[in-house]
């Protein structure tokens, strides 16, 4: 891959700050939505959609996937995204484990207030703040048949937090009114045990997987978590108790090429044989921006 808050209704609240996630995350493995193989060895990659959870619905509203101001038209009250196939977009080889979805974002965040997106900072390089447009839980059936104005965003001003740490914040023109991600309030950074992460991998719809925190250095911890390009900025959960941990930064190489077929496939690891993936641990005080 080269605080939750009562703004939307108190059920909502009680579900994704107060429900085992261990519960959410038995509960979401649904067969037919699971990809036949898997890229780090045991570790799920998910689809999320209709059969999906109510508990994971919570945090798939918060997810957003960024998009290019010039990428989305709109008919009214309803935008249409661009869309290209994923196969053919990163010239992927045939039988990969993956549907052909069309992909139509290039980074992913999490609302963490009404106004502000948490994100990796590198996914701000070399864009405007008013080229950029961002849509929450963008399901695949809501990519294929238009978006509502009220799931997309706009930014009003980017905030930097640290370039070291790879951190941003995005202040949006509207106010989102759903879940908010809730940080663990402590002013530790030590994490471990099992996570999970929403994001759109390759551009593609909103999907979700799940790991476990390997090794943590400092601010950042490695973990086996089945990601790729697109997932910069993704939001990392605790599988414990449904806070935010932090966001992807970087990680493994997602696609090889394979030059005697002239394609991309994906590269698989197993358990012990990658790194992981890295993750940019986040506390309350890391997001103020005083």
């Amino acid at each position: 891959m080269m605080f939750l808050t009562l703004h939307f209704s108190n059920l909502i609240f009680i579900f994704l700050a107060l429900w085992p996630l261990e519960s959410v995350m038995a509960q979401v493995m649904i067969p037919g939505v699971v990809t036949p193989q898997v890229f780090y060895e045991g570790q799920p990659f998910v689809e999320i959609g209709p059969q999906s959870s109510t508990q994971l619905k919570g945090f798939a509203e918060l997810t957003v996937g960024f998009i290019h101001r010039s990428d989305i038209r709109w008919y009214g009250a309803w935008a249409s995204l661009n869309q290209k196939s994923v196969y053919e977009e990163y010239k992927l080889c045939p039988g990969q484990a993956l549907k052909n979805n069309p992909t139509s974002f290039f980074c992913s965040g999490a609302f963490i207030s009404p106004n502000q997106i948490l994100t990796a900072a590198h996914c701000l390089e070399d864009v405007k703040c008013g080229d950029l447009n961002f849509v929450r839980n963008a399901q695949l059936a809501k990519v294929i048949k238009g978006v509502p104005r009220s799931d997309v965003f706009t930014c009003k001003l980017i905030h930097i937090l640290s370039e070291d740490r790879d951190l941003a914040i995005i202040e949006t023109k509207q106010a989102y009114s759903g879940p908010i991600a809730s940080v663990r309030r402590t002013s530790s950074r030590s994490q471990q045990g099992f996570i999970f992460m929403l994001g759109y991998p390759l551009g593609m719809p909103l999907h979700m997987s799940k790991g476990i925190i390997t090794q943590q250095r400092g601010s950042f911890a490695m973990a086996d978590l089945s990601a790729f390009e697109g997932n910069s900025g993704s939001p990392i959960f605790s599988q414990a108790d449904g806070h935010l941990l932090g966001v992807l930064i970087e990680g493994e190489e997602d696609l090889q090429e394979r030059r005697d077929l002239r394609c991309r496939q994906i590269v698989r690891c197993k358990r012990g044989e990658c790194e992981g993936e890295k993750i940019s641990l986040v506390t309350p005080n890391d997001l103020s921006q005083d």
